[in-house]
């Protein structure tokens, strides 16, 4: 990371900066019980509340955290932590979709590229984004992208609503083809009701 980068001093500073050089994720870094980096990202219009409040995750796939029945978690994030990464989604998504991919920025430099393994598949298969965000669901949708969701423990109806908020967002941006959602949810089994709950 930008080790020479002089760290905001507070929450504001952050909210502040990722305002003033539309930051459109942020990614909350921290690392397992054996050293090994795991991440994942929010929003920017999540922060706010992030820094409040913290933000939930599934602890369990993360080795040695939780086990599957106490596996939800919070994550504290430490505003004197944020740095400005030098890379941008396009990056990401020319390595993903190109065989040589080069990129001139004001930051990095490189090229040209090829992400491994590559796919056989062709045309490229479709690229799924995680994305619970008003602002991660339209960066997709406009790409073109598949939805997919983070696991959810809640009713039915909770995921209905989340369809039709995507379905909103999508006609807000002018996506016409109605997107692929994809939903993971958890399944617990026993010999009998009360075994099954027992185990969440």
């Amino acid at each position: 990371m930008a080790a020479t980068e002089a760290s905001p001093a507070s929450t504001e500073d952050v909210l502040k900066r990722v305002e003033a050089e539309n930051v459109e994720f942020i990614r909350f870094w921290f690392t397992d019980i054996l050293g090994q980096l795991k991440s994942f990202a929010v929003g920017r219009d999540e922060l706010g509340s992030a820094f409040e409040d913290g933000m939930g995750f599934d602890g369990s796939s993360i080795t040695g955290f939780n086990r599957i029945e106490e596996s939800d978690m919070i994550a504290m994030p430490d505003p004197g932590t944020f740095r400005i990464l030098p890379w941008r989604r396009e990056i990401l998504e020319g390595l993903l979709t190109q065989d040589d991919f080069s990129y001139e920025g004001t930051t990095c430099s490189f090229g040209p590229a090829t992400a491994v393994p590559r796919s056989l598949q062709q045309p490229h298969p479709p690229i799924w984004v995680a994305a619970r965000s008003p602002d991660t669901i339209a960066w997709a949708l406009k790409r073109g992208y598949n939805l997919l969701t983070t696991p959810w423990r809640d009713p039915f109806s909770r995921i209905q609503k989340h369809h039709e908020q995507v379905m909103q967002i999508a006609a807000a941006v002018g996506v016409t083809k109605p997107p692929k959602l994809a939903v993971s949810r958890m399944t617990y089994v026993g010999a009998t009701d009360g075994d099954a709950l027992g185990s969440r």
